[in-house]
């Protein structure tokens, strides 16, 4: 991993932690189970696939800890923060585990 990728995953990293703050400080809720004390970014990660067609897929891959991985307005919340930051949100898959 590149430097410059390390930083990509660092700023990610920063920006759904941001929006899990925002979205707690405002006492916003969203759909699911969520433990709001604990909530946050336990890793990033880019990931790079290669398909049966043999072409390389690459995105980035948020994985949130403290939420049901069934809480898809989380998710929705984290892309809505990657796309108001100018990136592709299609390209970043978020996951959320216990």
């Amino acid at each position: 991993m590149t430097e410059e990728d390390k930083a990509t995953c660092r700023e990610f990293a920063r920006i759904a932690n941001k929006r899990i703050e925002e979205l707690a400080a405002n006492k916003q809720r969203v759909g699911g189970a969520v433990n709001w004390a604990d909530l946050g970014v336990r890793s990033v990660a880019m990931i790079e696939e290669l398909t049966d067609r043999n072409e390389t897929l690459l995105y980035w891959e948020i994985r949130i800890e403290e939420a049901s991985p069934d809480a898809t307005e989380l998710h929705e919340e984290i892309r809505g923060a990657f796309n108001a930051a100018g990136f592709e949100s299609d390209l970043i898959e978020v996951r959320t585990e216990w």
